[in-house]
């Protein structure tokens, strides 16, 4: 079953943005571990306004990020939230994969984070690499399936493989990423 999910792409671009230095860190761990022997960079911000600076600033071109992992509330009350920030950089014309990011991991709250733009909600904390690996994948698996596909994934995505057999159902359309109390992860997929 994960043999059918889509190999991570061998070069990418990912920002990363967190008001907290030790939730970068771990996130970028993570990150570096799944991207072992992989061509990935990683640039870290620490406000809502850095990210979109950041990435509206090389939308569209070959420097364009590929992945975008934002925290949904940067603690002060006056900072950008990671939703606005979703929607404003959709706006600028920002195609990477948007993951947020939030230790408040409700219903209600995912819903506005997927209808702002992002393309999944991750709670925190994470850091099992396989886990992330397989949401990526399957988050490719299922940009590489919507009617949108032909957008670009950021200027180093590579060109997709050849077909391969049909996905598996469980993965199939993720768009959401949940764990609870006790770190198990659900799925909630919108086919």
């Amino acid at each position: 079953v994960l043999d059918m999910l889509p190999a991570l792409p061998t070069k990418w671009r990912v920002l990363l943005a967190d008001d907290s230095a030790i939730i970068r860190l771990t996130v970028s761990h993570v990150v570096a571990r799944v991207a072992q022997g992989l061509d990935w960079t990683v640039d870290q911000v620490d406000t809502a306004e850095k990210a979109v600076a950041k990435a509206v600033a090389v939308a569209g071109t070959k420097a364009a990020y590929a992945l975008i992992i934002i925290d949904q509330d940067f603690g002060a009350a006056e900072r950008m939230r990671g939703t606005q920030a979703t929607t404003i950089m959709r706006a600028g014309g920002v195609d990477a994969l948007i993951l947020g990011f939030t230790g408040n991991s409700t219903e209600g709250h995912n819903k506005r984070a997927l209808a702002a733009g992002q393309d999944a909600v991750i709670g925190k904390p994470f850091v099992d690499e396989e886990k992330f690996k397989r949401i990526l994948q399957g988050l490719l698996q299922a940009r590489a399936r919507s009617p949108s596909s032909d957008r670009q994934q950021g200027g180093s995505t590579p060109t997709p493989p050849p077909p391969s057999p049909p996905p598996s159902p469980p993965l199939s359309g993720l768009t959401f990423v949940s764990s609870d109390s006790s770190g198990d992860e659900g799925y909630v997929s919108y086919d």
